[in-house]
């Protein structure tokens, strides 16, 4: 089932892509993920007041490290990802989002004990490969053309993955501790309050009409709450690298739902530097494959 679980978790994650570059359009990327984090902890909370099966349990102390880096990750990985998905394609975005995946293998060789291989080196390659060929090779202008909305994008998803690898990395640390829904009742309560403080700090809160409420209400339910919640029960048994492996289905479904909604498909280089990046996902979580899975405590 933990398989099952990765693979929803992608196709969820690629549903909210798509809607909430469609629902976020007339909005900031701020009020965006605010109401977004807002709408799927609500619904989750209301969900473990009326379960029988699932109870609403206070996040251990021993957790509570763990869970601040999970919190703080996810809050630059989520805003930086929604002002770059605003400035480009949605299943570009998407696939150049899934260069977090040598961030994570990074931080799981690190600091969780996982053991590095060889072919892993050549997998890197291939994704850095991948991401070259979306910037149009040209990497440089991401960092010294930031007026260019092509390479602001880029800059804006690059910075997000990095986020979301330490945002993973925290996760395989909470999981064996917090249910699933715990889980992204406290982290979606946490997000909803710091983009709103952001926010209204920088006067960047604003209320999306009746219409575009709806789509960030899909998006929500798709994504911060199904998404998370289903990558979360892979994790409980399921190893890291396996569970993201399934997970990579998320920019071929942002892709399919982007030529529904947007009409919009990406470039024949952008597709080959996805191409690229997806296989090198596919060769480092391959590589993991005999990883035992990871036991609930």
């Amino acid at each position: 089932m933990g398989y099952l679980f990765a693979l929803l978790s992608g196709i969820a994650a690629g549903t909210t892509v798509a809607t909430g570059k469609l629902g976020g359009v007339n909005i900031s990327a701020l009020s965006y993920v605010f109401f977004c984090s807002l709408i799927s902890g609500l619904v989750t909370f209301a969900y473990l007041l009326t379960s029988r099966k699932v109870e609403l349990n206070i996040i251990p102390k021993r957790s509570w490290g763990a869970l601040a880096g999970h919190v703080v990750a996810s809050f630059f990985a989520m805003w930086a990802f929604w002002e770059g998905t605003k400035l480009m394609n949605a299943a570009v975005a998407s696939f150049l989002v899934r260069t977090e995946v040598v961030f994570i293998i990074l931080l799981s060789v690190l600091f969780l004990g996982e053991r590095f291989r060889r072919k892993e080196v050549l997998a890197c390659l291939i994704i850095l490969a991948g991401a070259f060929a979306i910037s149009e090779g040209n990497p440089v202008q991401i960092f010294v053309n930031l007026r260019n909305g092509d390479a602001q994008g880029i800059g804006f998803i690059l910075l997000s993955a990095i986020a979301f690898g330490v945002t993973e990395f925290f996760s395989k640390k909470i999981a064996a501790h917090v249910t699933p829904l715990n889980l992204v009742l406290a982290r979606n309560i946490l997000l909803s309050a710091m983009f709103g403080a952001t926010g209204i700090a920088l006067g960047q809160l604003q209320v999306p009409n009746r219409h575009d409420l709806g789509i960030i209400a899909i998006s929500a339910i798709a994504g911060p709450l199904f998404a998370r919640l289903f990558f979360m029960h892979a994790l409980r048994t399921v190893d890291l690298g396996k569970a993201s492996l399934f997970g990579q289905v998320e920019p071929f479904f942002a892709a399919l739902l982007s030529l529904f909604l947007f009409h919009d498909i990406p470039t024949a280089r952008q597709w080959l530097g996805g191409t690229l990046i997806i296989t090198g996902c596919v060769l480092i979580f391959s590589s993991r494959w005999g990883t035992p899975p990871v036991a609930e405590h």
